[in-house]
């Protein structure tokens, strides 16, 4: 009898910064300490090399099953359409490879455990009441409207255990309120310390117009500390939910819902029977 080999493929988004790619290459060689007996390989979606289309080629010829795990905080445009994509066309060329696509990290207690610890470290340097102190949840902001209320919705379930004065949320791109609107309507409280959490994966450009964007407040509003909390980074509680997403997906649970989306599996009888492909897609 034949073995089964399971491949596991990490997917991120990809930089023109390549010291982001290291950090996120780093972060694959951590969690190959915590998921042990597969083969696991990093990938991204665009900008970076490997892109993924390459990884699944290599890991399917060697390979009974690839497993894609998405590392992203939530379900957007890339995971619901770049990856499903990729994988539909890798079960055409590997008929005889089983395939299947993960959930991101989403809305899950872990997350909402570990943006506190980074609150909680932060407060700790500030040395201010938590009741006086107001936090700001900073989002990347998406053009998916799913993305952003996931979004929200952890923000929420974060204020409903918190010790601080108030949490509130911004964006930093696409989708209002911004950080400066965020930012104006905490100062208007008067809280002797505002600490900035970005809830990002890793530091990079993100991060870097944040720290000069918060420098005019610093100057405009002395009596009020501002800091800005490290990113999520590595984590014990990011392994293991990675890990639980592997497993849940290895026993036939939570797969990623837009892998099998019906809207995907008639594109060739569509195609055949009406000349007008896009506009009908785009119209269901």
């Amino acid at each position: 009898m034949i073995e089964k080999k399971i491949a596991v493929i990490i997917v991120g988004h990809g930089s023109r910064v390549q010291q982001a790619n290291k950090e996120f290459e780093c972060f694959v060689d951590q969690l190959k300490k915590y998921i042990t007996g597969h083969e696991i390989a990093h990938a991204y979606i665009e900008l970076a090399q490997p892109d993924l289309k390459t990884a699944l080629d290599r890991m399917a010829s060697t390979s009974s099953e690839v497993i894609v795990l998405p590392f992203f905080l939530f379900t957007a445009g890339h995971v619901k359409n770049d990856l499903p994509l990729a994988v539909a066309k890798a079960r055409k060329n590997f008929p005889h490879v089983q395939f299947g696509v993960a959930v991101p990290l989403g809305v899950h207690p872990n997350m909402v455990r570990l943006t506190a610890t980074r609150l909680e470290e932060t407060s700790r340097q500030l040395n201010k009441k938590k009741e006086k102190t107001s936090v700001l949840m900073i989002g990347r902001g998406s053009s998916d409207p799913d993305a952003n209320s996931d979004f929200c919705k952890l923000v929420r379930m974060l204020e409903e255990t918190s010790p601080y004065a108030k949490i509130d949320y911004c964006f930093i791109a696409i989708v209002k309120p911004k950080v400066e609107e965020a930012l104006e309507r905490l100062v208007r409280d008067t809280p002797e310390a505002i600490i900035l959490q970005p809830y990002l994966l890793f530091p990079g450009r993100l991060v870097q117009q944040l720290e000069e964007f918060v420098i005019p407040y610093v100057e405009r509003y002395p009596w009020i500390s501002f800091k800005i909390s490290k990113t999520l980074g590595e984590d014990p509680l990011i392994f293991d939910l990675l890990k639980e997403r592997l497993t849940d997906l290895e026993y036939g649970g939570k797969p990623l819902p837009c892998d099998t989306c019906q809207y995907r599996v008639p594109l060739n009888h569509i195609q055949e029977k009406v000349g007008g492909l896009n506009s009908l897609l785009w119209s269901i």
